[in-house]
């Protein structure tokens, strides 16, 4: 889980680490599951799908999912 804005230091890491050669050989996923403090403290308790920021990056990270298989069973 990542916060949805990064600072301009872990920016840069994650930059630099997605630059190398070895990482751009292995799949990277674009969504990404962002961190959510009411799956902890919040009143709807904590199953993720309650909320709708954890649901949205849940849904897309599915979405992408479902796609790289298809993609994956034309080849």
């Amino acid at each position: 889980m990542v916060n949805k804005e990064l600072s301009p230091k872990q920016q840069k890491i994650k930059d630099n680490f997605e630059s190398k050669k070895t990482v751009n050989d292995i799949d990277i996923f674009t969504s990404k599951s962002t961190l959510v403090n009411n799956i902890q403290y919040g009143a709807s308790g904590t199953v993720p799908t309650n909320y709708k920021s954890s649901l949205e990056d849940l849904e897309a990270i599915s979405l992408e999912i479902l796609e790289r298989i298809e993609l994956l069973e034309k080849e």
